[in-house]
């Protein structure tokens, strides 16, 4: 049934992608744009040929519409090329919504950033979802009469066990963005406060990181497994998007475990912006 849904899921993203691409068409033009930076300004060329020989006219502003129509063509250009491979992958072999946002995303990650500014992508980055949601508020559980009181992160924010603290810290140390209980809505009306909410750029997904602090409760063990089977059934699995610590008497939080875990699904990744960093450019350096 899962299978099925991701299969769906697929078809259904690449059909819609390509529906935004129609409505990024541009009016075709011959010839194509040269971008020459000089450390100080961009200048913008249209490039012709005709029996071999190359015709360069330096486009004014006002014909900065053009700049971005031969941009944005080439762009389209790309993106069409590559939803058409994907249809064929994904009717012959296994394909999921973040392989096609990640082939999306490089075909505007490697224009040079003077591209990036002329061209409208089919759909946000990876980056810039990040950056959306980061910004992204939201209402967490909230804390009842009998919660602990005064455990509070070195974000200044309340936690509910000391534990939770010192994951908070380490993720903070790290420089690494978390939300904490934030909302998650599952399959019918089912709602989880996973303790930690990460987003990650090279995945463009979230993932979650649940900590279960009283296994030596019968009760709460069960009550663990219930949750954890709950996350499967809606296609959240252990090890893929969801990370679990536990403990309880005599076990207590494992912090060597919980760095290894940090590394092994790269949460480092949760602060850093995304896209190419334009560097310092070379005189007369030609942008193809």
């Amino acid at each position: 049934m899962i299978i099925k849904m991701r299969q769906d899921e697929v078809i259904d993203k690449i059909n819609l992608l390509k529906n935004r691409l129609s409505r990024l068409k541009t009016e075709p033009i011959p010839g194509r744009l040269e971008i020459k930076t000089n450390c100080k300004q961009a200048e913008y060329f249209y490039c012709t040929s005709e029996n071999g020989i190359v015709e360069r006219k330096y486009l004014q502003k006002s014909e900065f519409p053009m700049a971005k129509n031969l941009a944005q063509q080439v762009y389209n250009q790309r993106i069409s090329r590559l939803l058409d491979r994907l249809s064929k992958k994904a009717s012959t072999s296994s394909l999921t919504v973040g392989e096609i946002d990640r082939a999306v995303d490089k075909v505007y990650s490697d224009m040079h950033p003077l591209r990036q500014a002329l061209v409208t992508p089919i759909q946000m980055t990876a980056g810039q979802k990040f950056q959306a949601w980061k910004a992204r508020s939201y209402q967490g559980l909230g804390f009842r009469e009998d919660d602990p009181k005064g455990i509070i992160t070195n974000n200044h924010e309340r936690v509910r066990s000391k534990s939770e603290k010192i994951l908070a810290d380490l993720f903070s140390s790290k420089n690494i963005f978390y939300k904490y209980e934030c909302p998650l809505h599952l399959a019918n009306n089912i709602a989880f406060y996973p303790d930690f909410t990460f987003f990650l750029p090279p995945r463009n997904e979230e993932i979650y990181w649940e900590h279960f602090g009283r296994m030596d409760s019968p009760d709460y063990a069960i009550n663990t497994i219930r949750k954890i089977r709950t996350y499967e059934e809606n296609g959240i699995f252990a090890g893929i998007r969801l990370i679990m610590t536990f403990e309880g008497l005599p076990l207590t939080l494992d912090t060597n475990r919980a760095e290894v875990l940090i590394d092994r699904f790269q949460l480092y990744h949760c602060f850093r912006e995304d896209g190419v960093q334009p560097g310092q450019a070379c005189p007369g350096k030609r942008q193809k």
